[in-house]
């Protein structure tokens, strides 16, 4: 077995570690060292165990270290370290033990920690980082022998912005269910929300909810939305044109409802669209040619 346990140092870390292809044990813990984390340290294939901590490493941690297929432990805490965690480290599915605490890092837990079957121990704690709040990432943290991600604050979906201008847009106080909207419960309790397993919305579906008012261009900004349902409604005004921006949008069901206007040409963005249905609204105006371009 070749290791490498080194007391006393001071500088960089040099990126010629990389080279030592049978390394199985490096330990630079408890030293002076400073500057970045080379990435060719992704390039040790052999490497079961990596410590690097209290020193004052800094800038962010390489995307590289998820080529570590063997690695089992993890531990660059009490350093400077800043950004995001790659969620490339989320690939290492050998991975038992995470320590990161006592840093910069700031960011969510990457999605990609799902698949981290094998991890028994995750210390975040002392950074900025933030947990999403989907359902599968909490049972995902409790299944864990030990975490203290649970002192972080919850990450604040990007999605709960447009899901309110709805709310706001469409007289929300009088739909027919509304339960969990607006409330601090994660997205996918709220009536008609599908999300995925990062808690982006997928899936917004509010047929025959007694919707009223208009349609917010806000919507545009759920960008993992597939699915939109508003039909049978009281829904008025013009289709917002920045819904074709909703790029993964597969399914946009507008269909009976007082909707006026002509059709956004933009629809015609709408690459992936697959069932689009407006009838039973006051539309006007020609089909614009740009929504020959799209599969509906």
């Amino acid at each position: 077995m070749l290791a490498l346990h080194a007391n006393g140092l001071s500088g960089s870390i040099p990126p010629e570690l990389g080279d030592l292809a049978s390394l199985l044990f490096l330990n630079l813990s408890t030293n002076d060292l400073s500057g970045a984390i080379p990435p060719e340290l992704g390039d040790l294939a052999s490497l079961t165990t990596l410590q690097l901590f209290t020193n004052g490493l800094s800038g962010g941690i390489p995307a590289e270290l998820g080529n570590l297929a063997s690695l089992s432990e993890l531990d660059l805490s009490s350093n400077n370290l800043s950004g995001a965690i790659p969620p490339e480290l989320g690939g290492i599915a050998s991975l038992e033990y995470l320590s990161l605490h006592t840093n910069g890092l700031s960011g969510a837990l990457p999605e990609s920690f799902l698949q981290l079957t094998r991890l028994e121990s995750l210390a975040v704690r002392g950074t900025s980082i933030c947990v999403p709040g989907s359902a599968a990432f909490t049972a995902w943290l409790a299944g864990l022998e030990y975490q203290d991600a649970g002192d972080l604050d919850r990450c604040v979906s990007p999605d709960r912005a447009p899901l309110a201008a709805l709310y706001e847009a469409a007289g929300g106080s009088k739909w027919t269910n509304s339960a969990g909207w607006l409330t601090d419960a994660p997205l996918e309790e709220w009536f008609g929300v599908e999300t995925d397993a990062s808690g982006r919305v997928t899936k917004l579906g509010l047929g025959a909810n007694n919707l009223s008012g208009s349609i917010p261009p806000e919507l545009s900004d759920l960008a993992s939305l597939t699915t939109l349902e508003l039909f049978t409604n009281g829904l008025s005004g013009s289709i917002p044109p920045e819904l074709g921006n909703l790029d993964e949008l597969e399914l946009l069901a507008l269909h009976a409802n007082g909707l006026t206007g002509g059709l956004p040409p933009e629809l015609g963005d709408l690459a992936n669209l697959v069932f689009l249905e407006l009838f039973g609204n006051q539309l006007t105006g020609p089909i614009p040619p740009e929504l020959g371009t799209s599969p509906a």
